[in-house]
C-alpha cells in the first residue's frame, strides 16, 4: 500500500538588516492547477504565520523565492509582481491542457519566469520611477508523482538535503564570479565582486533566460531550502548544513528557520532576508543502494589496495611489477646456463688433452718406424704421434736380413747414417706435446702428462740405441766385404 506524501512547508521574508522597504517576496500553492488554489504571496512573513503541513495532490505545489532590486526605483514591486505573475500562469485556466511530460513540463516553467520577466518591464515602461527595477527567482515544483523540478534566474538559491547524502546546492548563481569567472562557491563566497549578478527578470537589454533542471525523486525526510542572497551570501553551506541537520523532524521546521537568522545575523548581514524551508513528512522511503553480487574472485580480482597517503594504487602497477621480476628471473636463468655450459666445456678439454691437437692417428704403434722397416732407409722426419702412457715404440734389429743386404745397400746406408740419427732434441721436438696448444693442467691432470711425456722420452732413446746397433753391426761387417 502506497504512503501518501505530505509536506511541512515553514517560510519567512523580512527586510532583516537593511532600512525601509522589503524587496523580498515568496510565494507558496498548495495546490498548483487547481479551481480555487490556496496562494500566499507576501513580503514580510514570519516564520509563525507560514506553517503548513499539506498532502502533495493534483499537479503538485509550487514554492518561490523572489529578491527584488533596485532600490529607490522599487525593487520590492518587481519582486512583488514577479510572485504574483507565476501563481497566474499556474493557475487552472492555464494549466487545464498541460501535458505532464518531462519536456512539457520544463517549458512550462520557463514560460511561467518569462511571463513575470515580461510584467516587471510593462510596468517599468508605464512609470519612469520605475525604470530600472528588477528581480532574481528561485522556484520548486513537486509533483504528486514524488518528483520535483527547480528553475531560476539570478542569484537565488535552491539547495536540497537528506541525512544520508548531507546538503547539495541544486542552483548555480548566475553571477560574475561563477557565471564568467567559473568560481567554486567556496571562491565566490570570499570574493569582492559576488554581489554582481548576470541574469535577473526586469533587465531592459535582454529577455529573461532562466535555467531548468529536473526530475528529481522525493523521498521520505528530504529536506529543502529556497533563500535569497541575503542568507547564503553570509553563511557557508557547510554552516547550513549543520544546521539542517540539526532538525529532528518536519514539526521543527520553525526552529530551524530561527536558527538560519540567528547564525545569519552574527555572521552580520546587511540585506533583506527570505527562507523557505520544506520537508518530505510522509512519502516513499529512499531505496539502499544496489550491490551487484559477484563472485570472490572478481571480489579478489576488483580489490585495489591503499597506499599510505589513503589514494588508491594504479591496478596495473602490481602485474607490471610481476611481468619485470619474471623476466629478470628469467634472464638470470638462462645466463647461469649459458656459463655452467661454458664452463663444463672448459673442464672437458682439460681432462682430454689429446683433443686439442690436430687429428692424427691413434697410436704411435701404427705409424711405420724408419727402423721397423724391412731392409728400408729410415725417414728423416718423425711426426708428432701422441701415445697412450702403456704403449711403448717397438723397432725390429734383424742382423740377418741386415748381412745378406750389406753389399748392395752399405754405400747407401753409409750415406743416410747420419740423417737416420735422430737426435734428442728433434724427437723430442717432433713428439712433444708442447708443438699443440693444451690448457695448463694442475693436480692430477699434470702427473698424467709427465707420465705421458716420459713415455714418449722413453721411446724416443730405443729409437736411438736401434740405430746405433745397427751402425756397429755394419762396421763389423765391412772389413771381411774388402777382403
Amino acid at each position: 500500500m502506497s504512503v501518501e506524501t505530505k509536506l511541512a512547508i515553514v517560510a519567512q521574508c523580512d527586510r532583516a538588516a537593511r532600512d525601509g522597504a522589503n524587496e523580498d517576496n515568496c510565494l507558496v500553492m498548495s495546490e498548483v492547477g487547481c479551481v480555487n488554489p490556496t496562494v500566499n504571496h507576501f513580503g514580510d512573513v514570519t516564520a509563525k504565520e507560514l506553517s503548513k503541513m499539506i498532502p502533495l495532490r493534483g499537479k503538485g505545489s509550487l514554492l518561490v523565492v523572489a529578491d527584488g532590486m533596485g532600490g529607490m526605483n522599487a525593487g520590492e514591486v518587481a519582486s512583488q509582481i514577479a510572485v504574483t505573475t507565476i501563481a497566474k500562469c499556474f493557475s487552472e485556466a492555464n494549466m487545464r491542457n498541460l501535458e505532464m511530460t518531462e519536456s512539457a513540463i520544463k517549458k512550462f516553467l520557463r514560460k511561467s519566469i518569462v511571463a513575470a520577466d515580461d510584467a516587471i518591464k510593462k510596468a517599468a515602461s508605464k512609470d519612469k520611477e520605475k525604470d530600472g527595477m528588477g528581480t532574481t527567482v528561485a522556484m520548486l515544483w513537486m509533483l504528486s508523482n514524488n518528483t520535483a523540478y527547480y528553475a531560476w534566474c539570478g542569484d537565488s538559491r535552491i539547495y536540497g538535503y537528506s541525512p544520508k547524502q548531507g546538503l547539495r546546492m541544486l542552483s548555480r548563481d548566475h553571477s560574475y564570479v561563477m557565471e564568467v569567472l567559473n568560481l567554486t562557491e567556496e571562491e565566490a563566497f570570499e570574493h569582492p565582486n559576488n554581489n554582481i549578478i548576470t541574469r535577473s527578470l526586469g533587465n531592459p537589454s535582454e529577455r529573461a533566460n532562466p535555467d531548468v533542471e529536473g526530475p528529481i525523486n522525493l523521498y521520505k525526510d528530504d529536506l529543502f531550502l529556497l533563500c535569497s542572497d541575503g542568507l547564503c551570501g553570509v553563511l557557508r553551506s557547510e554552516e547550513i548544513q549543520t544546521i539542517m541537520g540539526n532538525i529532528p523532524d518536519a514539526n521543527h521546521l520553525a526552529e530551524g528557520i530561527d536558527m538560519l537568522w540567528s547564525e545569519a545575523a552574527a555572521a552580520q548581514w546587511h540585506d533583506n532576508v527570505t527562507t523557505l524551508l520544506c520537508q518530505v513528512a510522509s512519502g516513499p522511503e529512499r531505496p539502499q543502494p544496489k550491490v551487484n553480487p559477484v563472485s570472490s574472485t572478481q571480489k579478489n580480482s576488483e580489490i585495489i589496495k591503499k597506499t599510505a597517503n589513503g589514494k588508491p594504487k594504479d591496478k596495473n602497477a602490481h602485474s607490471k611489477k610481476s611481468v619485470l621480476i619474471s623476466l629478470l628471473v628469467t634472464v638470470a636463468v638462462v645466463s647461469g646456463i649459458i656459463v655452467f655450459l661454458f664452463l663444463k666445456t672448459i673442464d672437458n678439454k682439460a681432462d682430454n688433452p689429446a683433443e686439442q691437437k690436430a687429428a692424427t692417428p691413434s697410436s704411435m704403434s701404427s705409424t711405420a718406424s724408419p727402423i721397423a722397416a724391412e731392409g728400408d732407409a729410415p725417414s728423416n722426419s718423425v711426426k708428432p704421434n701422441p701415445q697412450p702412457a702403456n704403449s711403448v715404440p717397438q723397432v725390429k734389429d734383424d742382423p740377418t736380413k741386415a748381412q745378406s743386404s750389406r753389399t748392395n745397400k752399405a754405400p747407401q746406408e753409409a750415406n743416410n747414417t747420419s740423417d737416420n740419427t735422430v737426435s734428442p732434441e728433434a724427437s723430442n721436438a717432433s713428439t712433444s706435446p708442447a708443438n699443440n696448444t693444451i690448457p695448463t693442467l694442475t693436480g692430477n691432470k699434470r702427473d698424467k702428462q709427465k707420465e705421458m711425456n716420459k713415455t714418449q722420452d722413453n721411446g724416443t732413446s730405443l729409437l736411438r740405441k736401434g740405430g746405433e746397433n745397427q751402425r756397429a753391426n755394419e762396421r763389423q761387417t765391412q772389413p771381411k766385404t774388402n777382403e
